[in-house]
């Protein structure tokens, strides 16, 4: 064989250069899980020696960013959403956004909880021109806001919070799928929730472990 030109997986990647094994990756990327350029590979052959170029051929890229919000205030949603904008800039096509917003203390969740957030990426995403080529549009936003408490510090003492940490250490995929199963089996959100991979799992265990120990920190400290 000269030159294997293998399909159906959706992920450009070479797995040989002699001879020139390539998957080209799918056309158009259809989520968050498949960012980047899509297109295929113009492969030429001169004098026995193989050559290949990647031609982009997507209309939408998706892509996914982060920035920090660096004061307590809530403009700062907005600066760190425009400098989460301009690391894509460059794109030469339209882009599809996620955005992972970072902060400490908590601001950032209130934020989010308040709706503030919301109200921000609906002014940006209303000021952008969809008619330009370049268009960028923000569909997610992640929050990943610190908490004001230590985990390895709240672990060592003698307090609910503490012995909650230690128990979320000893739930396995069985149990969580079996919290989650009435969630997939809705009838009207079945067809929207899609088999999450271990990786969304254990994010999905990490997010909802932090927001109960803040919560939890939280009462007992004001107290």
């Amino acid at each position: 064989m000269d030159y294997w030109a293998l399909g159906h997986i959706h992920k450009r990647s070479i797995l040989s250069e002699d001879p020139p094994i390539v998957y080209p990756g799918n056309i158009q990327g259809r989520s968050m899980k498949e960012q980047g350029e899509k297109g295929c590979y113009l492969v030429e052959n001169k004098d026995g020696t193989w050559s290949r170029s990647f031609l982009p051929l997507h209309t939408v890229t998706f892509e996914a960013k982060k920035a920090a919000c660096l004061s307590d205030h809530p403009q700062a949603i907005e600066q760190a959403l425009d400098e989460a904008k301009s690391q894509v800039g460059g794109a030469k096509s339209a882009v599809m956004l996620e955005v992972t917003l970072t902060a400490e203390g908590g601001v950032l969740k209130r934020w989010a909880e308040q709706g503030t957030v919301d109200e921000w990426v609906e002014v940006l995403n209303e000021a952008e021109d969809v008619n330009r080529e370049d268009w960028i549009w923000i569909d997610r936003v992640v929050i990943n806001d610190q908490p004001g408490w230590e985990e390895a510090e709240l672990r060592r003492g003698n307090h609910f919070p503490g012995e909650l940490l230690k128990i979320s250490d000893e739930i396995g995929d069985a149990e969580l799928e079996e919290w989650l199963a009435p969630v997939f089996q809705h009838r009207k959100i079945a067809k929207y929730a899609a088999e999450m991979s271990s990786e969304e799992r254990l994010s999905i265990m990490q997010e909802a472990k932090a927001l109960t120990i803040d919560r939890l920190w939280k009462g007992e400290n004001s107290e």
